[in-house]
């Protein structure tokens, strides 16, 4: 777990994962998607810059120049509660 925590914070990580996340929304929602820059910060946040959502004809349908989001890694593996020693 430790080697991943680090692997995370390396920009050609984080650049597959967010090639990884684009790819998954685009093909999940049927609309292109752009995700300029990404920060992953460990395990609970990350920031995206220059967010574009484009409709069937190219246009822009959302856009966001700055998204901060923080999350519990828990919650998004579906264990609610996870017991350390």
């Amino acid at each position: 777990m430790a080697l991943v925590a680090l692997l995370i914070n390396l920009p050609p990580i984080q650049n597959y994962v967010i090639d990884k996340a684009t790819t998954y929304l685009t093909e999940g929602t049927g609309y292109r998607t752009e995700i300029g820059y990404a920060n992953i910060k460990w395990f609970n946040s990350i920031a995206l810059d220059d967010t574009r959502i484009y409709d069937e004809n190219g246009v822009t349908m959302i856009g966001i120049d700055e998204l901060a989001l923080s999350f519990s890694i828990s919650d998004i593996l579906g264990k609610k509660n996870i017991k350390t020693k």
